[in-house]
């Protein structure tokens, strides 16, 4: 505290532009993440990687714990009391891989999640699903078999990004699976390094400067 008082009455030199371009280099002390399937991981250092490679129905912004619709047109309309989300995708999403992103992608990101082949442990947050449909191209209805007012706080996990309709049923993971967000997992090479590239399909704001990622782990 008091090395936060003398330096709060410190002048402050004005922050300049974020760089863009360049590799941004990281050091994970001591660790790595378990999994870069999005099925699986579920520890705050793997999330973090995800926060910059996921695209969701919902998510959170960065500067402050307020949700909105990133892969969603809006908020979901809520029906049925409470038992029926319905979600609108916005067209012109693609994955890191060229896939269109439509509803059918976040369908199977649920199913997938949800199958007990792959011991994820997202099924514990879904247990409540009904069944999960898509109408059109573009429209997700998940009901549900009774009302979950967290619900979209629940879509807003990384389970529940969109993935690839290819991405296959493995329970021990997929290490460089095709992603929407701002970044995606070019290569993993486990207890040693992860390294994220820039997505050329991104067209959000979200902060995507630097054009790579590298992640060392297990460093001292």
């Amino acid at each position: 505290a008091a090395f936060a008082g003398s330096a709060s009455s410190a002048p402050q030199s004005k922050s300049s532009a974020a760089k863009v371009g360049g590799t941004l280099r990281v050091n994970l002390s001591t660790t790595d993440v378990e999994y870069t399937d999005p099925s699986l991981e579920y520890e705050s250092t793997g999330w973090q990687v995800e926060y910059a490679t996921a695209l969701k129905l919902l998510n959170w912004k960065e500067t402050k714990a307020t949700l909105f619709p990133e892969a969603a047109t809006s908020f979901p309309l809520v029906s049925a009391g409470g038992k029926r989300y319905t979600f609108h995708v916005r067209q012109g999403l693609r994955l890191s891989n060229g896939e269109k992103v439509t509803a059918a992608n976040f369908k199977y990101a649920i199913q997938r999640a949800n199958n007990p082949k792959m011991n994820s442990p997202a099924a514990a947050f879904i247990a409540d699903l009904g069944s999960v449909v898509t109408k059109g191209k573009y429209t997700l209805i998940v009901n549900l078999k009774k009302s979950r007012p967290d619900f979209a706080s629940i879509v807003s996990m990384p389970f529940f990004q969109a993935i690839s309709l290819k991405m296959p049923i493995d329970p021990n993971g997929v290490k460089v699976p095709a992603s929407g967000g701002p970044y995606y997992i070019s290569s993993r090479d486990v207890g040693r390094s992860l390294v994220l590239n820039r997505n050329k399909f991104y067209k959000g704001n979200r902060p995507h400067n630097a054009n790579s990622i590298t992640i060392n782990v297990n460093t001292n």
